[in-house]
């Protein structure tokens, strides 16, 4: 039987009958923005009832960030049907650091800039390597120590002549530790930990795409236990701290994309500034559990202050514009910002519905 033989899909049937603005609504962009937005509610709670004036200006700003969002929508067909392509022709933020919807935009203008980038580049060729390098948690108020102690040792091990990578895209992230429950297979999903003395437990990280040495796969391979090593002396730990490296499939758009995805994110999860106090299985209250929401955001607010996110070095940075990444993280604009193709659309911010209303704007 051939292709025009086969009964059409269904799906993509439905597809084809689908005005824009429709299948934009049923597009992940509009979910991940929509979402985005809804995680603002907690944050600009906390922020207004902290009796902090900055947290008040904060509060402020974010309550006012991006309810009405221009964008251009195109279709297009693919394998899996037709999808509507998405870009943001024009919005309001707040350039809050902590905001759900600013690191959103920040993130995805990050992402473009470096998909660029690497577009230039020969992903055919066996080259990159995305490695994790953790530590142990610390209580919240030593984060910022603990993540500047962090950097420094990244770049000693780095600059190490064993060290086999000559470049690196290296990313900061920061969890709320959680309580391990049960039912967990990976992600822990229970309670808030706290140290002893009641102070709320943080999981710093750093993500990183390497630019691996020309032979490094096929003469030079080390071992996840050779990093660990590496990474235990240059932190001067008395542990063996969690490492994870592994391979990024060459000619493997996918595989290659979800490394650089990864390791351009958000740095400190939206969904932690709630107070998420119910068991997901049994919708019951932890009988031990506080509220930790503003305690965690007023903490990374302070901790946080000023870091940096995202760095760059060696073969990387040759190619990768490090300046425009760094004025996207501090303005959310980009370098030669220009107007996509496609229908210029309104999404206007509903408080009763909690979306995004899309009306096709005409030009």
């Amino acid at each position: 039987m051939t292709a025009l033989d086969r009964p059409p899909d269904s799906k993509k049937l439905l597809a084809l009958t689908l005005t824009l603005i429709e299948l934009f609504n049923q597009s992940p962009k509009c979910k991940r923005i929509t979402v985005a937005k809804r995680h603002c509610d907690p944050v600009i709670d906390h922020y207004a009832s902290s009796g902090h004036p900055h947290h008040f200006r904060f509060a402020e700003r974010m309550l006012n960030c991006s309810p009405e969002i221009l964008i251009r929508l195109c279709s297009e067909i693919t394998s899996e049907g037709v999808i509507a392509k998405t870009s943001i022709e024009n919005a309001r933020w707040c350039h809050c650091r902590q905001c759900p919807l600013c690191q959103f935009a920040k993130a995805s203008k990050q992402r473009a800039v470096l998909f660029k980038a690497f577009g230039t580049t020969d992903l055919t060729v066996q080259k990159y390597a995305f490695l994790t390098l953790t530590q142990n948690n610390v209580p919240l108020d030593q984060l910022r120590v603990t993540l500047t102690n962090m950097t420094y040792s990244w770049h000693k091990l780095y600059r190490r002549r064993t060290f086999p990578a000559v470049g690196f895209l290296r990313s900061m992230e920061v969890t709320m530790q959680r309580q391990r429950m049960p039912w967990d297979t990976k992600k822990n999903t229970g309670p808030a930990v706290r140290s002893e003395d009641g102070q709320l437990m943080a999981h710093p990280h750093f993500h990183i795409l390497l630019d691996m040495e020309e032979d490094y796969f096929e003469r030079g391979f080390k071992t996840t236990e050779w990093f660990v090593g590496q990474w235990r002396s240059a932190l001067k730990a008395d542990y063996n701290p969690i490492v994870h490296i592994k391979k990024v499939k060459a000619g493997n758009d996918e595989d290659f994309s979800k490394a650089l995805l990864e390791t351009c994110k958000y740095t400190v999860k939206p969904a932690d500034f709630a107070n998420d106090l119910l068991d997901s299985k049994t919708s019951k209250i932890y009988s031990d559990a506080k509220p930790h929401g503003a305690e965690w955001l007023y903490g990374i607010t302070e901790q946080l202050d000023g870091l940096r996110s995202l760095g760059l070095g060696g073969t990387i940075k040759k190619f990768c514009n490090e300046e425009e990444l760094h004025q996207i993280e501090d303005t959310g604009r980009a370098n030669n910002e220009q107007s996509q193709f496609g229908k210029l659309v309104k999404l206007t911010w509903d408080d009763t519905r909690r979306s995004y209303n899309a009306v096709e704007l005409d030009e």
